[in-house]
C-alpha cells in the first residue's frame, strides 16, 4: 500500500472559467487571479503578469538563464519540467503511463494529450493517471537514520523541519545538514544549478543583462541619450533623471500603488505599501495550530511540534554546543548561535546599521518608511512598535503594568519605571 501511486486527476472545477486542478489548494490559487490585475510587468517586453513568480520565469526568456542542470551530461535547462523530461533520455524510464493500453510517456502533458485524443477509452474519469518514474532509494539508510515518518510527515532528527515527501527531506539533508544523499539524487535526475549561463549583452548604465543585442538596444533606448535617465519608476517601465521627478510622476499616475487609502501614507515602493495594509489594517487570523495539552497556538506545524517534543516548554530539547544552555525551540537556539559568531548580517539598506536577526531588521526600518503596523482598537491611532501601543492604551483603560516594588508607584511603561529606580532607589541592592 505504501508504494501505490497516488492519482493526480484534475477533479476540481473553477467555477468562473471550468478549468480543471488536481488539488483543492491549486485551485484556490488559481481561483484569486480571477480578482487580482496583472500588476508585475516585464522591463524588457512590456508583458504583465499577475505573480511576481510568473515574472520571474518569463524574464528567463530575455536573459537566456538556465538554472536547471543535468548531472549526467550537463546541459541546462530553464525550467524544472524540461529538465525532468530530458532526464528520460539516460534513464530510459517515462514517469508517467496509461494504465488502459500501457503507452509511457516522458511529461504528464504528454499523457494529458493522449488522454484527450482517446477520450473514449484512455480519457475516462474513472481512469486515474499513473506515475511510475523514479522515486527516492527507500532502503537509504543514512535517510531513514535522520528522519522519523509520523502522521503522514517526514520529521528531520536535526532540526524541527517537517516534508512530505522522502526527496523533499533527502534534499534539506544535503542543502541545511551537509549529508550527502547522492544516490537519491541520482535517481530523480536533477539539481538547480546555480551558476548561470554567461551573458554577454549588459546594460552600461544599470547593469541589466540580455540574452541579445535587439533586447539590449531597446532596453538602453529608455536611459535616453547619454544615458541621463538612470533612476526606473518602481511601478511601471519609465526612467527619469533624478529621483524627485520620479516622486512627482509616481504620485500623478501610480498614487494608488504607493498610497494607503486608509490613512494616506505615502512608500516609496508598492511593495512598502502591500506590507503596511497586511499588518495595519488586515484583521489577523487565529493561529491555527493549537496543542492538545496546554491550548496555546502556533503559526506553524513545526513550531507546534517543537513545543510538544519539549513537553510544553519545560523540557528545552535543543542543546548549544558551544555553551551548554538549552533552548525549547530551533529558532531561538539559532538565534543564540550568532552570538558566539559576534555576526550581523543583516543590514539596513537605508542607513547601514547592521542587525543579528530579520525581525530585529524589520522593526528598525520603520524608523525610515514610517510604517505603522500597530493600531489601537479604539480610537484607530496607529503606532511603529508593540511598546508603544501597549504604553498607549493605558490612556484609555487607566491601568498602568509596571509598578515600583518599593514604593508601590505605577508606570504605563518599563522605561519610565526603570529611570525611576535609578533617581530615586539607586542604593538599593547597590
Amino acid at each position: 500500500m505504501e508504494n501505490e501511486p497516488k492519482s493526480t486527476e484534475k477533479r476540481f472545477q473553477c467555477d468562473i472559467c471550468s478549468r480543471l486542478y488536481a488539488t483543492p489548494v491549486t485551485l484556490k490559487v488559481h481561483r484569486m487571479q480571477h480578482k487580482a490585475g496583472k500588476t508585475e510587468l516585464c522591463d524588457c517586453c512590456g508583458a504583465s503578469f499577475k505573480t511576481r513568480g510568473q515574472l520571474k520565469i518569463h524574464r528567463r526568456v530575455h536573459t537566456g538563464e538556465k538554472p536547471y542542470k543535468c548531472n549526467t551530461c550537463g546541459k541546462t535547462f530553464p525550467y524544472r519540467e524540461s529538465l525532468i523530461t530530458h532526464s528520460t533520455t539516460h534513464t530510459r524510464m517515462k514517469q508517467f503511463v496509461c494504465i488502459v493500453c500501457n503507452a509511457q510517456f516522458s511529461c504528464i502533458g504528454n499523457l494529458l494529450k493522449h488522454r484527450k485524443v482517446r477520450a473514449n477509452q484512455c480519457g475516462l474519469e474513472s481512469v486515474p493517471i499513473k506515475r511510475i518514474g523514479p522515486r527516492l532509494n527507500k532502503k537509504s539508510n543514512r535517510l531513514h537514520e535522520l528522519s522519523d515518518f509520523i502522521d503522514g510527515r517526514y520529521r528531520c532528527k536535526l532540526c524541527p523541519q517537517q516534508y512530505t515527501t522522502l526527496y523533499r527531506m533527502a534534499r534539506h539533508l544535503e542543502r541545511v545538514h551537509n549529508v550527502q544523499q547522492d544516490r537519491a539524487r541520482e535517481k530523480l535526475q536533477y539539481v538547480r544549478n546555480i551558476t548561470r549561463k554567461e551573458i554577454k549583452y549588459r546594460c552600461k548604465y544599470c547593469d541589466q543583462t540580455y540574452v541579445n543585442m535587439a533586447c539590449l538596444t531597446k532596453h538602453l533606448a529608455k536611459h535616453g541619450q547619454d544615458g541621463r535617465l538612470k533612476h526606473k519608476c518602481p511601478c511601471c517601465d519609465q526612467y527619469f533623471e533624478t529621483n524627485d521627478e520620479i516622486t512627482q510622476h509616481t504620485l500623478e499616475q501610480h498614487r494608488e500603488r504607493v498610497e494607503c487609502g486608509i490613512c494616506q501614507t505615502r512608500y516609496t515602493k508598492p511593495d512598502s505599501l502591500k506590507r503596511h495594509i497586511r499588518y495595519a489594517h488586515t484583521t489577523k487570523s487565529c493561529s491555527k495550530y493549537i496543542c492538545s495539552q496546554c491550548g496555546q497556538s502556533f503559526q506553524s506545524v513545526t513550531m507546534l511540534s517543537d513545543h510538544e517534543r519539549a513537553k510544553c516548554g519545560t523540557e528545552p530539547i535543543y542543546q548549544c554546543t558551544r555553551c551548554e544552555k538549552h533552548y525549547s525551540s530551533y529558532s531561538s537556539l539559532k538565534m543564540h548561535q550568532t552570538v558566539h559568531d559576534n555576526v550581523l548580517p543583516y543590514e539596513c539598506s537605508f542607513c547601514g546599521k547592521k542587525f543579528r536577526t530579520k525581525g530585529q531588521l524589520k522593526v528598525h526600518e520603520r524608523g525610515h518608511t514610517g510604517e505603522r503596523p500597530f493600531r489601537c482598537e479604539i480610537c484607530l491611532r496607529s503606532f511603529p512598535y508593540r511598546e508603544s501601543l501597549q504604553t498607549h492604551r493605558t490612556i484609555h483603560t487607566g491601568v498602568t503594568r509596571h509598578e515600583c516594588t518599593e514604593c508601590d508607584k505605577k508606570f504605563s511603561c518599563f522605561g519610565n519605571l526603570k529611570k525611576h529606580r535609578q533617581i530615586y532607589h539607586s542604593e538599593i541592592g547597590g
